[in-house]
C-alpha cells in the first residue's frame, strides 16, 4: 500500500550571491538552482526515489511553477494523482538568497492563490507522513486509516500542529517545536530537565524524537532517553535536510525498522544531503546512504542519557 505524504509543495528558486544583501545595490548571481520544494513534497521525493510506493496529497496551481513541480516529483517516482491543480491559480513559490561567503540564507515565500478545503485521498496506505500544512486533509487521513503508522513533522508549535501531534503515533519535531511547546531550551547536559520535557511531549504522542541539527537528536524509548549524535560532515547547505530526514524516517518505518535504526537511517540521509546545495536536488540514493552507514559503522550510535 505504501506511503502517503500530506502537506505542502511548491517551487524553490535559489540564487547564490557573493557577500550580503545591500539595499539599492546590484548583486551578481553566481549560481542558481530551480527545483520543487516543500516539506511533504521533499519527503515524498525521497521515499519515491528509494522505491517505496509513494503518493503525495497536496495542491498546486495550473501555472508554469505547478507544472514544473509535478514533473519533478514524477521523476522521483511519486504518484501525483492526488495533487490537486487549481485552475487559474498561482502555485506557492520561494526565492532563497544564499550567501556564498558563509552559506547563510535569506528566504522569501509567496504562498500563491490556491483554494482551500479538503484534498482527495488514496484508498489505503501503510505509513502516513503529515507536515501540518494541510490540517483538514490530515484529520481526514487519520480518521480514514487509524491502523496505519502515522508521523508528524513538527516544525513549529502552532495550535493546529499541536492538535495533530496529539493524534499521531510518532512526533518527530524540531528543537523550535519542543522549546516552543515546553517553554525551555533543550540542553543535553541536563538529563533531568530533558526527562521533564519529554514527559510533557509524551502527553502528545506515544513516540517522540527531537532533532537538534548539528547536535544530533534526542528520543525516548521504553522509558529511557537517548542521544544520537549527528554524523560529522562538511556542510554546504542545510535547505531541505529536515524534510529529507522525515522522508527517510517514514521509509524506515515502512520497511519495519526499529525506532533507533530508522532514526539513524534518517540522520545519515540528512547528513549526506547537506553536502549539496538545494533541497530535493540533494536527496541521496538509498545505496549511497547504506554505503555511508557501513563505512561509518561506529558513528551516529545512540547513547543512553537517562
Amino acid at each position: 500500500m505504501g506511503i502517503v505524504c500530506v502537506g505542502q509543495c511548491g517551487y524553490d528558486m535559489i540564487f547564490c550571491i557573493p557577500g550580503r544583501i545591500t539595499e539599492n545595490v546590484k548583486a551578481r548571481i553566481t549560481e542558481k538552482y530551480e527545483l520543487a520544494g516543500g516539506p511533504a513534497a521533499c519527503a515524498a521525493a525521497l521515499t519515491g526515489l528509494w522505491g517505496a510506493p509513494t503518493r503525495l496529497v497536496s495542491r498546486v496551481g495550473d501555472d508554469l511553477f505547478g507544472e514544473a513541480t509535478l514533473r519533478a516529483l514524477r521523476r522521483f517516482g511519486v504518484d501525483t494523482g492526488y495533487v490537486k491543480q487549481f485552475a487559474g491559480a498561482e502555485s506557492s513559490r520561494s526565492v532563497i538568497i544564499r550567501h556564498c561567503d558563509n552559506g547563510n540564507r535569506t528566504g522569501f515565500n509567496y504562498p500563491g492563490t490556491l483554494g482551500g478545503g479538503e484534498l482527495p485521498l488514496p484508498d489505503a496506505w501503510d505509513v502516513l507522513l503529515l507536515d501540518g500544512h494541510e490540517p483538514e486533509t490530515s484529520w481526514k487521513a487519520l480518521a480514514a486509516r487509524p491502523e496505519a503508522v502515522s508521523i508528524l513533522d513538527g516544525g513549529t508549535a502552532r495550535e493546529e500542529t499541536l492538535r495533530l501531534a496529539g493524534a499521531v503515533d510518532y512526533l518527530v519535531c524540531s528543537e523550535v517545536f519542543a522549546s516552543g511547546f515546553c517553554g525551555e531550551s533543550i540542553r543535553l547536559e541536563q538529563p533531568e530537565r530533558l526527562a521533564d520535557i519529554f514527559e510533557r511531549l509524551g502527553r502528545l504522542a506515544p513516540h517522540v524524537a527531537v532533532t537538534l541539527g548539528e547536535r544530533g537528536l534526542v528520543y525516548q524509548e521504553e522509558g529511557h532517553l537517548y542521544h544520537m549524535p549527528a554524523f560529522a560532515v562538511d556542510t554546504a547547505d542545510t535547505l531541505g535536510a529536515g524534510d529529507i530526514f522525515h522522508g527517510a524516517f517514514a521509509y524506515g518505518l515502512h520497511e519495519k525498522l526499529g525506532l533507533a535504526e530508522a532514526l539513524r537511517l534518517a540522520s545519515a540521509a540528512a547528513a549526506m544531503s547537506v553536502g549539496k546545495i538545494g533541497g530535493m536536488s540533494s536527496i541521496p540514493e538509498l545505496s549511497q546512504v547504506q554505503a555511508f552507514l557501513k563505512d561509518r559503522d561506529r558513528e551516529g550510535r545512540a547513547r543512553l542519557l537517562r
